[in-house]
């Protein structure tokens, strides 16, 4: 009995001590702007999972454990506040609004910005760095690749130095080419922006070149944000044509420094073919095992020559003798590797100066960039070189005036054409495409063969172009 007495005795004291060895701090929160109460503010013990939360009046009351003399006041939309614990129990705080809330401001028309939650229309936002880390310097447009929701993009065979399909949730239309095209506009101005028609061109590919659009020379490294407006309300901002959504491109301006500000950005990117393709390896052109066909060649003998069928369907390769297109002789083989020879791993490098500055009088921005694109066909490259001027200056608090200029040389050689014919017949199993890269080179590595004006002819091997010598 007095063992059980003496063992009560012990757990009433140490639950005595405990109790002593911690305490009860309470207060009120308010926003230190207008100094209402803050209802759902989270009041915690720094460390530890012990907390406690406001009340509609902005009150809180929290015990606090032996030990810890740190409390954390946090709450959505404002800055995480943090009070060290004194003799006194009661501890009023003013929380500021913090930079959460620039998150729910958007651009909408002649660069006005609005709060999002203000707005009658969806809006996704991509900020400039997510513009430089996800895109590519070639093409801007490239970084909204799973950056905005309901927004699907879509590149064509020229790659980068071609057309973007865009096409924002919500749009109609039969030709995805245009009538689902959205509205573009920078700086509060809507461009004209005639689509290259990438997804229609095709079968001749002579005259299918995918060029672009004009969004094509917008530099990355200019753009400030991309905010994606979604739905046919976006058309009370800028009428019908805005009826398939806008996508609304803000561009960088000036920002108050001391003095000028000078910032340098270099991008490389590579480039290599990752998606290989099974090709059969064992019959060549023809449309059937008995489709031969026979020539002459120099010395006047008959001979086996290659069959200008795109069908592979042809005879099996036993590897006879046979008469090449360019009047040789080899053998009727397969060459497994030919395709893959046509492409190289590649790199793109982009390199942007830019000065800008800004006080109470107005701001500039003043920009050059250069970019050395290789494609991953050989021959094919394109060299830019833009300038870039943003400048606005403050006549009164009524009257602002702004300037924006853009400057591009752009010189393309071999631009991408579409492969509609070769994704549909497939290559020349007994074709040696990387000799196609040397057909018109002379001994001086020089385009040897010309047409009737003067300019480097394409080889038209089985109906297909010789994408290296375009």
């Amino acid at each position: 009995m007095k063992k059980l007495i003496m063992i009560m005795l012990m757990v009433l004291l140490c639950s005595y001590q405990a109790a002593l060895s911690q305490r009860t701090v309470s207060g009120k929160v308010t926003d230190a702007n207008d100094g209402l109460p803050l209802t759902g503010v989270t009041v915690i013990v720094k460390g530890l999972t012990v907390g406690a939360s406001t009340d509609a009046d902005g009150v809180y009351r929290l015990t606090v454990p032996a030990g810890s003399n740190v409390i954390v006041f946090s709450m959505i939309g404002y800055n995480d506040y943090e009070v060290t614990l004194g003799a006194s129990n009661t501890y009023d705080v003013a929380l500021e609004p913090g930079t959460e809330l620039i998150e729910d401001v958007v651009v909408t028309a002649l660069g006005i910005k609005r709060d999002r939650k203000a707005l009658g229309y969806s809006v996704s936002s991509i900020k400039a760095a997510e513009i430089t880390v996800a895109g590519t310097p070639q093409n801007a447009l490239a970084s909204l690749y799973g950056k905005a929701a309901g927004v699907g993009i879509q590149l064509g065979t020229a790659g980068p130095t071609g057309g973007v399909n865009i096409k924002i949730r919500g749009s109609a239309g039969l030709d995805v080419s245009t009538k689902t095209r959205p509205l573009f506009v920078v700086d509060g101005v809507p461009i004209f922006d005639e689509n290259s028609n990438m997804a229609n061109r095709g079968y001749d590919p002579l005259n299918s070149p995918d060029y672009g659009t004009g969004i094509n020379d917008i530099n990355s490294e200019d753009i400030e944000s991309i905010e994606i407006l979604k739905g046919a309300k976006a058309t009370v901002l800028y009428g019908s044509r805005a009826g398939n959504g806008v996508v609304m491109i803000t561009t960088k301006k000036g920002q108050a420094t001391r003095g000028l500000g000078v910032t340098l950005t270099y991008q490389n990117t590579f480039e290599q073919p990752v998606n290989t393709i099974e090709w059969q390896n064992e019959f060549g052109s023809g449309t059937s095992i008995y489709d031969t066909i026979y020539g002459t060649n120099k010395l006047g003998q008959a001979v086996r020559v290659m069959n200008s069928s795109r069908t592979q369907f042809g005879p099996a390769f036993d590897n006879s003798p046979i008469m090449n297109y360019d009047s040789t002789m080899t053998t009727y083989r397969a060459y497994p590797d030919n395709w893959i020879n046509m492409f190289r791993k590649t790199n793109t490098n982009s390199l942007t100066a830019a000065i800008a500055g800004a006080n109470e009088k107005g701001a500039m921005r003043l920009a050059f960039t250069t970019r050395d694109y290789n494609g991953m066909v050989e021959n094919f490259y394109q060299k830019t070189k833009s300038v870039s001027f943003s400048g606005q200056i403050n006549a009164s608090e009524l009257a602002r005036f702004e300037v924006y200029t853009n400057i591009h040389k752009v010189q393309t050689q071999n631009r991408y054409q579409n492969m509609f014919r070769l994704v549909s017949y497939g290559f020349n199993r007994d074709l040696d495409y990387q000799g196609l890269k040397y057909l018109y080179k002379d001994k001086y590595g020089q385009k040897g063969v010309l047409d009737d004006y003067g300019l480097p002819m394409s080889f038209d091997q089985y109906g297909y172009m010789n994408m290296l010598w375009d």
